[in-house]
């Protein structure tokens, strides 16, 4: 087995693949985000959306009531 030099230029390379390839991977997330979204907003009429905001709010709300609950059992034991 031969051993294989890497050199700083090849570093400088590779973490700039590195760094092209998020950028890529961050855009098309974002881009595939905004055309769900779009989808979304398009199709679902606004009262199951309403309705869908609602629920996220009350399960949002009960998470916080049980993380509060939780924090006083520790505290009292």
């Amino acid at each position: 087995m031969e051993a294989v030099l890497i050199t700083p230029e090849d570093i400088s390379v590779i973490a700039e693949s590195i760094a092209i390839y998020t950028f890529c991977a961050i855009f098309a997330a974002l881009f595939l985000i905004s055309a769900i979204r779009f989808v979304f907003i398009l199709f679902v009429p606004n009262s199951e959306i309403d309705e869908l905001i609602q629920k996220r709010n009350d399960l949002i709300s009960e998470i916080a009531r049980l993380q509060d609950k939780k924090i006083k059992l520790l505290e009292s034991e």
